[in-house]
């Protein structure tokens, strides 16, 4: 019951920032890691559709914003984005949030 306390207070204090950037980031990266299907050793999927809208409900930030960010992060090569569905490398988004 304490880990599960201690990965929530944590979760909530990542998700609490001024950052709608680092917000839609942190979003991104918990879902992945507790509904993330790997691909291969270094990536790992979404295994469902997810639109913009839901994503930005997820992190406090409006449909423009997280698309915006999700479109910085594709043009980088950080996530992949296709079909509603989102790739990416737990490492290197996570070494974004940081």
């Amino acid at each position: 019951m304490s880990q599960l306390i201690e990965r929530t207070e944590t979760r909530l204090q990542r998700m609490v920032t001024s950052s709608a950037a680092r917000r839609v980031q942190q979003a991104l990266l918990i879902l992945g890691t507790d509904l993330g299907q790997p691909i291969n050793e270094t990536e790992i999927e979404i295994p469902y559709p997810m639109t913009l809208i839901e994503l930005a409900h997820i992190s406090g930030t409006t449909r423009e914003t997280a698309g915006q960010v999700v479109n910085k992060l594709v043009a980088a090569g950080t996530i992949s984005y296709q079909r509603k569905r989102f790739r990416f490398s737990p490492s290197v988004l996570g070494a974004l949030t940081k």
